[in-house]
């Protein structure tokens, strides 16, 4: 009897195994901030290789939320490579072997020198700790880093690229999100970084956060609405932005011109449904 009690335990912990962290962890690690933030994060990295499986389960399934998959990328690295992102925040930029002979660099009120910002970029991705580079980026206003960090922003949008580049563009979504609803007093900062990931295709969704702040007696450029037209495909939402600002189609007329293109994608789509339909009878 003990044996098949044993037996049937054993078959519950392979459908259901035990981890050493668990989702409720990864959600709560997501609404706090700053050293509570910090401590949660730390926590979970102590708990080392044993959590690795369930980081790696929550990081690749595309049915979690993005938070906690970016939360979950966080640890996992943190845990893989210890101490590493630590040794580079305490980096001496100057006296790396590219800039030993460089001469005087010249700071200005950013607080770092100018010349050690395309080496410092070159090192950190070299380093390839994208989950920390995402975590600085994703904390302006929130955190203290060395002043170099400011430049973050300009890496990730130049170099990273696949679900870290996704996730950094969530991160620029939520955040500039966040400081329109009034719940994020430095989410302003990421406005530009997010009308470049409009802009390359990689996250067309944030359009609207951007259209939903264009008001009635704004007069926005061609220049900066083209892009956020060409990723927006709800033609109800292009209609009723039509009614609540008609200086863009008067001034523009990108409007009817991008419902236009969104119809005639339809109905080629229509078409080929049809054609590959009849080719199959």
């Amino acid at each position: 009897m003990k044996s098949r009690i044993m037996f049937v335990a054993g078959l519950i912990l392979l459908v259901n195994p035990l981890y050493s962290v668990s989702l409720s962890d990864l959600e709560m690690l997501g609404r706090l901030e700053n050293k509570e933030y910090d401590s949660a994060r730390d926590g979970i990295v102590q708990e080392g290789k044993p959590a690795v499986p369930y980081l790696k389960h929550v990081l690749e399934d595309s049915e979690k939320p993005w938070k906690v998959r970016f939360l979950a990328g966080v640890c996992l690295e943190r845990i893989q490579h210890p101490g590493e992102f630590e040794k580079l925040l305490k980096t001496d930029w100057n006296n790396d072997p590219e800039l030993k002979d460089a001469g005087p660099l010249h700071e200005r009120a950013t607080g770092y020198a100018q010349e050690v910002i395309p080496v410092f970029h070159k090192r950190l991705e070299e380093e390839g700790l994208w989950y920390a580079y995402l975590e600085c980026f994703g904390r302006f206003g929130h955190a203290s880093y060395p002043s170099e960090y400011k430049t973050i922003d300009t890496l990730v949008l130049e170099k990273s690229s696949g679900l870290v580049r996704r996730f950094a563009a969530q991160i620029a979504e939520s955040r500039l999100d966040a400081y329109f609803r009034g719940q994020d007093r430095s989410g302003y900062v990421y406005d530009k970084v997010l009308f470049e990931f409009i802009k390359d295709g990689t996250w067309p969704s944030g359009a609207y956060v951007l259209l939903n702040q264009v008001q009635p007696d704004c007069e926005c450029g061609g220049r900066y609405l083209l892009p956020l037209f060409s990723a927006v495909d709800d033609i109800r939402y292009l209609r009723a932005l039509e009614k609540r600002c008609p200086f863009i189609e008067a001034n523009y007329g990108m409007i009817s011109k991008r419902i236009a293109e969104i119809e005639a994608i339809s109905a080629t789509n229509r078409m080929d449904t049809v054609a590959t339909g009849s080719t199959d009878k």
